[in-house]
């Protein structure tokens, strides 16, 4: 008769609820919970969280940020951001008829050396020809690139969730064509692709003749000069000769 084997249960480990806290440039905002058994297994995974539910502005229903989980500090799991992007809907809206669509995407380098994949996007005020177009690209892409070198990727977060980087370009490139609106579609990490070196800034179209007024107002101040210099050591060398001959005339 065989003997009967013993049956060992395998141990099932107990899950705990762990807490997804937002980075402190985020004001440690609640994320949301994650049902696991152990925390290093959640530790690399990607969170999305809607904008509106950090800044509590409607305003912001239209844009998520992406979170990974970098590590547990007590029984909470901490994130940093990892991307930004707007909902294909809210996009969608921005284009009406008898506008143009200008969309681009590149690599640029943050300050603190962080290669990112950024895409914006124009839309005008009206309808207009491709070459307008290509200038408006052209003028955006140097100028995003000018902007995000100067700055770290987490202060780069900061001007996209606070719409002060998608205003400053809207202002500069409404001086190439009036636009209606000028957003960042995507922003993550870039994962191959060599980062854009943004060209010095050109003099706009209004600068420029200014520039060159002012300079030709200076030379012909300076040749005024040298002729008032002239007239004055003439009048001086008339005055002179007036004097002396009036010491040489005999008195009556």
């Amino acid at each position: 008769m065989a003997k009967a084997r013993a049956v060992v249960a395998a141990k099932v480990k107990k899950k705990v609820w762990h807490t997804i806290i937002a980075p402190k440039e985020q004001n440690n905002a609640v994320l949301g919970e994650t049902y696991v058994s152990e925390p290093q297994v959640a530790i690399g995974k990607t969170v999305h969280a809607n904008l509106r539910t950090i800044t509590d502005n409607m305003r912001d229903q239209n844009v998520y940020l992406k979170f990974k989980i970098t590590q547990l500090a007590g029984q909470n799991l901490q994130t940093e951001v990892t991307g930004y992007y707007m909902t294909p809907s809210s996009l969608r809206k921005l284009t009406r008829r008898n506008s143009l669509r200008i969309d681009d995407s590149f690599v640029v380098a943050t300050k603190d050396a962080k290669k990112v994949r950024i895409k914006p996007i124009a839309v005008t005020r009206h309808d207009t020809v491709h070459s307008i177009g290509t200038a408006i690209r052209k003028e955006m892409r140097n100028f995003i690139a000018r902007e995000i070198a100067k700055i770290e990727f987490n202060e780069l977060i900061g001007e996209l969730v606070s719409h002060q980087l998608q205003n400053a370009s809207k202002k500069k490139l409404s001086k190439v064509y009036p636009l209606r609106a000028v957003e960042i579609k995507v922003l993550e990490f870039a994962k191959e692709g060599k980062a854009v070196k943004a060209t010095e800034e050109d003099e706009t179209a209004e600068e420029k003749p200014k520039k060159e007024k002012k300079e030709k107002k200076k030379k012909k101040t300076v040749s005024e000069e040298m002729l008032e210099e002239f007239a004055t050591e003439e009048e001086q060398k008339a005055a002179e000769s007036e004097t002396f001959g009036e010491e040489e005339k005999p008195g009556i």
